[in-house]
């Protein structure tokens, strides 16, 4: 999805930080973070964050639920196929 909206795409080593994802990545396990708008400054009286960044990470997260859903359904409709002869279109 970032390549095709022109994000940039890059993985990041730990930085800290407050996200949930901290606590899954302390497992070892990959995480996606990163998807609010871009700023500095957390957490004191200089935070802020670039208004011109809101619109295109909220295209990004479109495009991932978009995608994780479309997976979900297609496995879902795989999932649904049933050879139990009781089972009838009403």
């Amino acid at each position: 999805c970032a390549e095709c909206l022109g994000a940039p795409v890059a993985e990041e080593p730990l930085r800290g930080g407050t996200s949930d994802a901290n606590f899954l990545a302390s497992y070892g396990l990959p995480v996606i973070d990163g998807l609010g708008p871009i700023g500095g400054g957390d957490h004191s009286r200089d935070e802020y964050l670039l208004l011109s960044s809101i619109v295109p990470r909220i295209c990004l997260l479109v495009c991932v639920l978009m995608q994780t859903c479309e997976a979900d359904t297609l496995q879902r409709l795989r999932g649904c196929r049933t050879t139990d002869s009781s089972v009838t279109d009403q």
